[in-house]
């Protein structure tokens, strides 16, 4: 089976996660790609999450919200429980009332995220590469 990705897009977000460095890409379609359903702008871009894992040993880091990159990968696939209480942190608004009705703690969900695990990075605003 094959599972190659190759994307390139703008970082709009950074963060790590253990001993992990992630980012968030936003990448616009190529021409010939049809438009989102969801958006009158056909421009709108579609985000993804890389992940470089620690097993990418003596990447240089470095990369920023704005840097333009074309990454390599394949995709994964994690699964994780989240509470209420840390769904609500990450919201706004209404979301928080919720947490005055019941212990959040205790209401749970599974879900899955889907990522890119990136094997090769290209920084394509003239700041080098790196592979592992």
């Amino acid at each position: 089976m094959l599972n190659l990705v190759a994307l390139e897009g703008i970082i709009v977000r950074t963060w790590k996660a253990d001993s992990d460095f992630l980012f968030r890409m936003a990448c616009f379609r190529d021409p010939w790609v049809p438009p989102k359903p969801d958006g009158p702008v056909r421009d709108s871009a579609d985000f993804v999450t890389v992940r470089i894992g620690s097993e990418m040993s003596g990447f240089p880091g470095g990369l920023a919200a704005n840097d333009r990159v074309r990454v390599h990968g394949h995709i994964r696939s994690r699964s994780y429980t989240e509470s209420l209480a840390d769904f609500a942190r990450e919201t706004r608004g209404a979301a928080r009332e919720l947490l005055e009705a019941a212990d959040p703690r205790r209401i749970v969900r599974n879900r899955v995220s889907t990522e890119i695990s990136a094997v090769h990075i290209l920084r394509l605003n003239g700041h080098g590469t790196h592979a592992s």
